[in-house]
């Protein structure tokens, strides 16, 4: 997994800041272990962002005129992990597919962990997973992939942030 990483709103706890990146390593290197494999490398994009420049990119890219708490852009046709990578879609210098971006929210993140009562860290694994699951073709619109997905991701979370 090659993981370009930025951080745009550092956390308020300074000390998760300096974990944050090797933990949203740790959980896209496990979802791309449980899921489907490809013959290539995967590459992703993960942004840390604030509440204001995640509703600007809501808006932008989705017309949808509020904050959020993670935001992915696939770049590949993939329906629950499954799909075919083109050769055309292989970086050729890195042999590497780019299967898209996933931008988060901190506010969103912190405050949804104090809503559900456990830490921040458990709760960016979440955003990241989620994230990667819709970039990997899995969604929740319907009710039956609503379970899939929410199943895949448990799994995949499993033994990760409980530490």
């Amino acid at each position: 997994m090659v993981l370009n990483y930025e951080c745009i709103a550092p956390f308020s706890d300074e000390e998760f800041n300096k974990e944050a990146e090797e933990l949203v390593k740790e959980v896209l290197t496990k979802a791309q272990r449980v899921l489907p494999k490809f013959q290539y490398d995967q590459e992703v994009y993960v942004c840390i962002t604030d509440d204001e420049e995640i509703h600007e990119i809501n808006m932008e890219q989705r017309q949808i005129d509020k904050a959020t708490d993670v935001l992915s852009f696939p770049m590949l046709e993939h329906k629950d992990g499954y799909g075919e990578v083109d050769e055309l879609d292989v970086d050729p210098e890195t042999n590497c597919v780019f299967v898209g971006d996933i931008i988060i929210s901190r506010d969103h993140c912190e405050a949804q962990a104090k809503e559900y009562g456990h830490p921040v860290k458990r709760e960016l694994a979440f955003l990241v997973c989620h994230g990667f699951l819709h970039l990997r073709g899995f969604d929740h619109i319907d009710p039956k992939d609503e379970e899939h997905m929410k199943e895949t991701a448990e799994f995949i979370l499993r033994g990760i942030a409980e530490r």
